[in-house]
């Protein structure tokens, strides 16, 4: 009588015992990959917001003013020299627009308001993330943020 080959399956309760464990790290890891996502996209617009008061201290440094308001999602004309080539006002659902007020009601003064406004969706995990990492120099609301930008 020649020996039988000895079953090299898996059994129901070993595929069971395994495919439990994946769904509890995945369910224990998702959570943590979509928190890394939100961080990301929020450092990526903190990035964007720095990038765009550099722009607006270079044009300050050339001309001895900010540049005039933009409009929401475009870069001001007189801004666009000191971006990065086809710098955008945007990234995913949020949007940017610069806003240049003179203090006391006239630029006469030499001194004047910049104000980086950051506009995203109310249940927006970039805007959670923004939130709870905000800055010393913004103010927000449930769909905005504002960067105060001074001289």
């Amino acid at each position: 009588m020649t020996p039988r080959p000895a079953n090299r399956g898996f059994s129901i309760i070993e595929l069971l015992t395994v495919m439990l464990i994946l769904g509890i790290l995945a369910g224990i890891s998702i959570p943590q990959l979509r928190g890394a996502v939100g961080k990301a996209d929020a450092a990526r617009v903190l990035s964007d917001v720095h990038t765009i008061r550099l722009a607006a201290h270079d044009h300050l440094a050339d001309t001895g003013v900010f540049p005039r308001s933009g409009a929401t999602g475009s870069a001001p004309a007189e801004m666009v020299d000191d971006l990065p080539a086809g710098f955008p006002f945007s990234y995913d659902d949020v949007t940017y627009t610069w806003m240049s007020l003179p203090l006391f009601g006239t630029s006469t003064w030499g001194r004047e308001l910049g104000i980086v406004w950051v506009r995203y969706p109310s249940d927006s995990p970039v805007g959670r993330s923004l939130r709870a990492n905000q800055s010393d120099n913004a103010i927000w609301t449930p769909t905005m943020m504002l960067f105060l930008v001074t001289h």
